[in-house]
């Protein structure tokens, strides 16, 4: 028959028997080490438990020991308790809320923060989404833009290129060898553009310039 003192310990359970050893072995009692490899004697451990029942000190421990295999054992099935103190106003809200729930005050505030904490997290992943879905814009902005400069430095370097060859709009000969007139007509056309666009190049982010586009058409 087991004492009285040691009917807490169940016999069968492993888990619990190796903590047991464990916890006395670093209380000054290494003989209870678990043997690493080898699963522990339920019996036996109660027995050898049983011969120390005179310790005052091994008592002392042992009584300890099971208070904390019960707190371990809630804090399993509760998690961890945790105490604070909240002012009056909010104690007064919580009591109300948990009526109108029918819910214990307990209860209420562990459903109020998991749904808190729930709710944070959904707005996590849409801040998440909206950056995610102004990346692809962004890079779908560069990429039009990108393509535009394209076309008009194509576009420049056809005219230009037309113009140097049988003159200008007015149908007046340019002066000068036909790729000179060419580059100063780009160079006179990119001025303009320029100007009149200060922000071009914010359109073109890590792309070529419609300059440098110009240039190697050339």
């Amino acid at each position: 028959m087991l004492p009285t003192w040691l009917k807490w310990i169940e016999l069968n359970n492993p888990d619990q028997l190796t903590w047991i050893g464990a916890y006395l072995a670093d209380k000054g009692y290494p003989e209870f080490a678990p043997r690493e490899g080898y699963l522990p004697d339920g019996l036996a451990l109660i027995e050898a438990m049983a011969r120390h029942e005179q310790d005052s000190a091994f008592r002392y421990w042992a009584d300890k020991m099971r208070a904390a295999w019960r707190q371990k054992q809630y804090r399993a099935r509760n998690g961890q308790q945790v105490a604070f103190q909240l002012p009056k106003s909010v104690q007064m809200d919580l009591a109300r809320l948990a009526k109108a729930r029918g819910q214990t005050k307990v209860e209420t505030l562990r459903q109020v923060i998991s749904d808190s904490a729930r709710e944070q997290d959904h707005a996590r992943e849409e801040v998440k989404k909206i950056r995610e879905k102004r990346k692809q814009d962004k890079t779908l902005y560069h990429r039009i833009s990108d393509s535009l400069l394209e076309v008009l430095a194509e576009e420049l370097h056809r005219r230009c290129r037309l113009e140097a060859l049988i003159g200008g709009c007015d149908d007046t000969s340019l002066e000068g060898e036909s790729l000179e007139a060419y580059h100063a007509l780009v160079d006179k056309r990119l001025t303009e553009l320029e100007a009149a666009q200060q922000d071009m190049n914010l359109a073109r982010p890590g792309g070529a310039s419609l300059r440098s586009r110009m240039r190697a058409l050339a």
